[in-house]
C-alpha cells in the first residue's frame, strides 16, 4: 500500500479503490480527510466494460442533520413522557 501514489496523502480512497478492484462489486464509503473538517462520500462503480467510476460528494450537511435529528428525537422523547402525563392529568381534571 505504502508504494502506491497518493496512500499517504489519501488513504481511504485509496483503500476504497484496492477493495472495491478486489471484490469486483460496488462499495460506498464515508471519511473524514485530515484537516478540514468535512464528511466526504465516495462512491466506486463497476461499469459493463470492466472500468470504474469514482463518484464523491460533500456529507458533512447530511451527517450534521442526522446527528441532530437523532439527539432531537432523543430529547423529545424525554420531554414528551413528561408533558404527555401532564396533559393527560389536565385533560382528566377537565372532563369531570
Amino acid at each position: 500500500m505504502s508504494g502506491e501514489a497518493g496512500a499517504n496523502v489519501l488513504p481511504s480512497p485509496v483503500q476504497l479503490a484496492m477493495k472495491t478492484r478486489t471484490e469486483s462489486r460496488d462499495k460506498i464509503r464515508t471519511f473524514s480527510p485530515p484537516n478540514i473538517g468535512r464528511q466526504v462520500e465516495l462512491l466506486m462503480l463497476l461499469q459493463a466494460d470492466g472500468t470504474w467510476t469514482l463518484i464523491g460528494r460533500d456529507a458533512t450537511l447530511e451527517m450534521t442533520i442526522r446527528v441532530a435529528l437523532a439527539e432531537l428525537r432523543t430529547w423529545f422523547k424525554v420531554l414528551g413522557s413528561g408533558l404527555t402525563s401532564r396533559i393527560l392529568r389536565w385533560w382528566r381534571g377537565v372532563g369531570r
